[in-house]
């Protein structure tokens, strides 16, 4: 028996230049096994290239940028890590650089098990969403000029990154031309524009607040099963000016306060919410010089960890903090939302990271099997190209069985199962996996177990108070008894009383704990000073 022989490939070709004919597009068929790619014949419409070539000649047309994402793409399906793809990328075609769509699937010869790819490469019109926005600033230019009342309103899709990371691009893409479809049905008034990746715009003419709010809350309920919805608003002639650009600004400045306040709702343009966003992008453009000056006025703070029952320091979790040029103190969580908004948070975790791997291995030195903890959000690992960084930090380390990565469970972790990938590559370095806040989001031990997860931290709002709170208390003793079935070590983390510390040491299996009762975070000197220097500085307690 045989392959395909060399008139197969042509029946096959001869098909697929059929299809060209009818739909425009560009096929291709690729002999895995030789990194052989046949192209239909039309390919040669997109830029110069031959009909059957290698594949190395083939990614010599993929623009720099772009090439490390094609060529990864293309050795995960050569390896069978993934079977299908949806990708795009930039080429240089006749006219110059043009982004295209590429897609396509494995299959395999029934007879001799070969495996080929059948793909489709279409053009991505770039100019529409730009197209879009001038449409709907001339459309805002006539208003002004007609003195026009009624509102200009913005559509977005809240967390849009997750959808496409838990279902795929193609459901995203299916989900934003829903949108669009249900914002022109329920706006008949004026066209509808598309402004963004994901984002709407559109003038609602001679209607109050109230009726806006109305079409917002119809077009919410139609997408509910879909998706989540914000929007921003802006009056045309309560805040009415001669230039189109401010009322654009206007209504993206209102749809950042809706998805500020908890996402899923309409927030209508005040005065006040822009002068809060110009002294953000103040602040957001006085990280981004700080980052590229060696980070001046960020901070690492340590908090120690402490076991339970010997109450000996066994670690520190190492927590970001940041003095502006003028000394004020930004609170963490505002910093840590400003540099996930602006996708600086990539450079600052690795930053982190690289800087307390190193005083964690110093304090190893003092302090056997002392544990360093460092936060990682989401945000920073839905990039390969941080994944690559963080490796190349971590690589610099023989072993790494000091570093513990704490993963907030504000967000469904199981459902990105490219994180199991990620931790089984971190756990050959020996570095432990821990869920933060636990108890708050959506994670139960056995989603855990699957995920590999070596301790969890419980949320401090069921430690507090837990010696005068039954429920509390009852509550922490099974969830530290369930981790013990799953072999999850436990932490406790918001212990900030005596009595607390008493009610936890009880209780069995409580590895360690964390809180104000033993110590606020503090700068690296000051913990050497106070806890790396005395290892045992609570060993009063064991007298209690």
């Amino acid at each position: 028996m045989k392959d395909f022989s060399i008139d197969d490939i042509k029946q096959i070709m001869n098909l697929l230049n059929h299809l060209s004919t009818a739909t425009g597009e560009y096929y291709y068929l690729i002999d895995i096994a030789n990194d052989i790619i046949n192209f239909s014949s039309n390919i040669s419409n997109l830029c110069e290239i031959q009909d059957t070539l290698k594949i190395d000649a083939w990614r010599k047309k993929i623009y720099q940028y772009d090439f490390n994402k094609v060529v990864s793409n293309y050795r995960h399906l050569k390896k069978d890590i993934t079977k299908e793809y949806d990708i795009n990328f930039r080429i240089i075609g006749h006219n110059g650089m043009q982004w295209v769509n590429s897609r396509g699937k494995i299959f395999t010869s029934n007879i001799t098990k070969k495996r080929y790819l059948l793909g489709r490469l279409s053009t991505v019109d770039t100019s529409a969403t730009t197209h879009n926005l001038q449409t709907i600033k001339r459309n805002l230019k006539q208003a002004i000029n007609k003195h026009e009342k009624g509102y200009f309103i913005i559509f977005g899709i809240d967390d849009l990154k997750n959808i496409n990371l838990q279902y795929g691009r193609k459901i995203g893409d299916s989900i934003i031309n829903d949108l669009y479809k249900t914002i022109k049905d329920e706006i008949s008034e004026s066209p509808v524009q598309r402004i963004g990746s994901d984002v709407f715009g559109a003038i609602i003419p001679k209607k109050t607040s109230k009726e806006v709010n109305k079409i917002y809350e119809a077009i919410k309920n139609r997408m509910k099963e879909q998706c989540a919805i914000s929007a921003g608003s802006v009056s045309l002639d309560k805040y009415y000016t001669n230039d189109e650009n401010a009322l654009l600004q206007y209504a993206e400045t209102a749809l950042y306060y809706a998805k500020m306040k908890g996402k899923n709702n309409l927030h209508f343009f005040n005065s006040d919410d822009y002068e809060k966003i110009l002294k953000e992008l103040e602040i957001v453009e006085e990280l981004k010089r700080n980052i590229r000056n060696n980070f001046n006025g960020f901070q690492i703070f340590y908090q120690p960890l402490v076991a339970n029952y010997t109450y000996e320091i066994v670690g520190a979790e190492a927590l970001l903090r940041y003095i502006c040029d003028n000394g004020d103190k930004l609170s963490t969580q505002y910093l840590v939302s400003l540099l996930e908004k602006y996708d600086l948070i990539y450079e600052v975790g690795l930053w982190i990271l690289d800087n307390t791997c190193s005083q964690g291995m110093l304090w190893r030195q003092h302090i056997k099997n002392f544990n360093m903890h460092v936060n990682m959000s989401l945000a920073q690992l839905s990039t390969n190209k941080l994944h690559k960084e963080l490796l190349a930090i971590i690589n610099k380390y023989t072993f790494l069985d000091f570093l513990t990565i704490e993963l907030t469970e504000s967000v469904e972790l199981y459902n990105y199962p490219y994180l199991n990938d990620i931790i089984n590559i971190w756990k050959t370095k020996g570095i432990k996996i821990a869920i933060d806040d636990f108890g708050t989001g959506y994670s139960s031990l056995s989603r855990l177990q699957q995920l590999t997860i070596d301790e969890i931290k419980i949320d401090k709002s069921f430690v507090h108070n837990m010696h005068e709170n039954i429920y509390n208390a009852k509550l922490v003793k099974n969830i530290i008894d369930f981790a013990k079935t799953f072999e999850i070590n436990v932490c406790c983390e918001g212990v900030e009383t005596i009595n607390e510390v008493k009610a936890l040491s009880k209780i069995k299996n409580a590895q360690t704990l964390q809180g104000y009762f033993f110590s606020t975070p503090l700068s690296a000197n000051a913990f050497t000073n106070q806890f790396i220097n005395d290892p045992n500085p609570f060993n009063n307690l064991l007298d209690d």
